[in-house]
């Protein structure tokens, strides 16, 4: 939520103030969702009415949201390719080392 980790669903987070939220959801073997929510402040939240809202009512309002997502199954060949990627940096460090213990290559020889 907004570039940071905000937990596993479901999800319950508390907000301090009302705007424009980034969320972003990934699951593996799903496609990653991003949207920007808008969640504007409800009519007791709105001047003057907030006043009387959060002074003068002796109880306490909540102002409860739910956000709903679905995430698509993602195609077979991106989990094909999630293997291929988790292999990838035990592939680079093979092929590092096999480079540092070949012979390095003689230079040719040039025309004077």
């Amino acid at each position: 939520m907004n570039g940071k980790r905000a937990g596993v669903t479901p999800l319950d987070h508390p907000f301090t103030f009302y705007g424009t939220f980034d969320i972003t959801l990934r699951a593996r073997h799903h496609r990653s969702v991003r949207k920007l929510e808008a969640v504007r402040a409800p009519w007791f939240e709105v001047f003057p009415l907030d006043f009387v809202s959060e002074h003068l009512v002796p109880w306490t309002i909540r102002d409860h949201r739910t956000l709903a997502y679905r995430l698509e199954a993602a195609p077979k060949e991106t989990e094909e390719m999630e293997k291929v990627l988790e292999r990838l940096p035990v592939l680079e460090k093979e092929l590092d080392a096999a480079a540092a213990h070949a012979a390095p290559a003689t230079p040719a020889a040039t025309e004077p």
